[in-house]
C-alpha cells in the first residue's frame, strides 16, 4: 500500500517558528543510514512541548534525509494541543495525532514515501536521563553475540502434512481461514528488537492465533508458548477454546509492552510487535515494514 499525500483543504494552518536552515540546532541524534533494519532511526529531545513551534528546527535537519516533509504522526501523550496543519519553509505539513503502542513515538513522511521513525523524549525529562536516552536510542552498537550454539537438528516442516496428521485442536492447524497480516524479516536478517510484526483484525487474538500459528509454522516449527499481554476478550476466548497444547503466558521478564514472545518446541523463538487492530492503515502499514526490516520498500496488501 502507497502512502499516498493529501492535498485536501484542512483547518488553518498554525504559523511556523524558523523556516530553514534551524535557529536552534534541535536536541536530536539518528542513527547512521547502515541501521536500517533498526526499528527507531533515532531519538529528539525537544526543548518545550509546543510541536507546532518545536517541528521547523527539526523538520530542517530531517529533510536532509527526507526531502520535504508533508506528515508528521505523533503521539499526544506529552505533547500540549497541535493544529491539524502547520506551514514550514512555505510547505504545509499534516499533523495526526495517535496513541502508539511504543510511547511517544513520531512518525515523519517525506513526499517520496520515504520515512523516519523517532522515539521523543519529553520536554520535562531530567538533562542526564534525557542524554542517556538520546544516546541509548542512536546507538548503533551491534548486539553481543550469543555463544555458539550446536548444530539445529533437521526438521521437516515445509509443509503442514509433513509434520503429522491434520487435528482441527492440535497442530498443524489447517490451512488459514484468513490470511494474517503478517510481516517477517528475512532468515538472515539480525533483529534488534523484532522479528516482524502482527496485525490482527480483532481485539480477540486468541480467536486469531490458530491462524497466526500456522502461518509461523515454516519459520518456527510447532508452537509451544506464547508470551503476551492479553487482554480481558483473549482470555474469555481462551476459557471455552478446545486444549492445542499451545502454552499461553503473561509477559516474560523484560519484555517490551505490545510485543509478542512466541517459542517452537524445539527452542526456535520470534519477537512480533503486535499492532493493535484499529490503528489506521497507513502507519499500521509503516510499523510493519520498520519492524521487518523493510524500510524503503512498499507494504504488501494486507487488508
Amino acid at each position: 500500500m502507497r502512502i499516498r499525500e493529501d492535498h485536501r483543504p484542512g483547518p488553518a494552518a498554525a504559523p511556523a517558528r524558523h523556516q530553514v536552515p534551524p535557529l536552534y540546532t534541535p536536541r536530536l541524534r539518528m542513527r547512521s543510514r547502515s541501521s536500517g533494519d533498526r526499528y527507531i532511526d533515532g531519538a529528539w529531545w525537544p526543548r518545550s512541548d509546543d510541536l507546532a513551534a518545536e517541528l521547523p528546527d527539526l523538520l530542517a535537519v530531517l529533510s536532509v534525509r527526507l526531502g520535504p516533509v508533508w506528515r508528521v504522526v505523533y503521539d499526544p501523550s506529552c505533547w500540549a494541543q497541535a493544529p491539524a496543519r502547520t506551514t514550514i519553509a512555505g510547505e504545509t505539513v499534516r499533523l495526526d495525532s495517535y496513541h502508539f503502542e511504543l510511547w511517544n513515538t513520531m512518525y515523519v513522511f517525506g513526499r517520496d514515501a520515504s520515512m523516519l521513525v523517532l522515539q521523543v523524549i519529553p520536554a520535562d525529562t531530567d538533562e542526564h536521563v534525557a542524554h542517556e536516552a538520546l544516546m541509548a536510542a542512536a546507538s548503533d552498537a551491534a548486539e553481543p553475540e550469543a555463544p555458539p550454539e550446536a548444530p539445529e537438528r533437521p526438521r521437516n516442516i515445509t509443509n503442514h502434512r509433513a509434520m503429522g496428521a491434520p487435528d482441527q485442536d492440535r497442530q498443524p492447524f489447517g490451512i488459514p481461514t484468513r490470511t494474517p497480516r503478517l510481516l517477517l524479516r528475512a532468515h538472515e536478517s539480525h533483529a534488534e528488537l523484532f522479528d516482524g510484526a502482527w496485525w490482527p483484525r480483532t481485539a480477540n487474538l486468541t480467536a486469531e492465533l490458530h491462524d497466526l500459528i500456522s502461518a509461523l509454522t515454516p519459520r518456527l516449527g510447532r508452537t509451544a508458548r506464547i508470551s503476551f499481554d492479553w487482554n480481558a476478550t483473549s482470555r474469555n476466548q481462551r476459557r471455552i477454546d478446545h486444549p492445542d497444547d499451545v502454552d499461553l503466558q503473561v509477559p516474560d521478564v523484560d519484555q517490551l509492552p505490545d510485543t509478542m514472545h512466541l517459542v517452537g518446541v524445539d527452542g526456535v523463538h520470534l519477537t512480533l510487535l503486535v499492532i493493535a487492530a484499529d490503528t489506521p492503515a497507513d502507519v499500521a502499514n509503516a510499523q510493519l515494514l520498520h519492524a521487518a526490516g523493510r524500510v524503503g520498500h512498499h507494504p504488501p496488501d494486507v487488508g
